[in-house]
């Protein structure tokens, strides 16, 4: 049987033109992890799961200010310990990437995987706007089963 947590975005944050941005949640609702936690929170699946876990996921993400035909691209990477107590890059997963008429943009991606011992997955994304864009909200869900 699957677990499940839910990530919540509400606060505002810049997607700077070209650059890869790791999605920041600031609510997680996880009943099999302490019920709801806050902060600043990037990692879908890997905190609590550190011999890994296969996982099933989808997030749906709103930015305002796109410029017209703003190219979104979204993805999972995955990141591994890099030995001085931070994380670094590992692997990127397949690049979902649709052109914005400009304004506002309601985006979607899903993936599913299997995630090694000691690794993290968050969602990526870039814009390659003219100028910066704002993500205003994104929400997702997970299922994942443990190692």
């Amino acid at each position: 049987m699957p677990r499940h947590r839910r990530f919540e975005k509400d606060r505002a944050q810049t997607l700077t033109p070209g650059e890869w941005t790791s999605l920041e949640f600031e609510t997680v609702v996880d009943a099999d992890h302490g019920g709801t936690s806050t902060g600043s929170l990037y990692s879908l699946v890997g905190v609590n799961e550190p011999d890994g876990a296969l996982y099933d996921f989808s997030v749906g993400v709103t930015i305002s200010d796109l410029s017209a035909g703003a190219e979104v691209q979204i993805r999972a990477t995955e990141y591994e310990p890099d030995g001085d107590g931070g994380w670094r890059y590992a692997r990127n997963r397949p690049v979902d990437s649709p052109v914005q008429a400009g304004g506002n943009g309601h985006f979607t991606y899903t993936w599913k995987g299997n995630l090694a011992k000691g690794r993290r997955v968050r969602v990526r994304l870039a814009q390659q706007g003219d100028t910066a864009a704002t993500i205003v909200s994104a929400t997702a869900d997970v299922f994942y089963w443990p190692k």
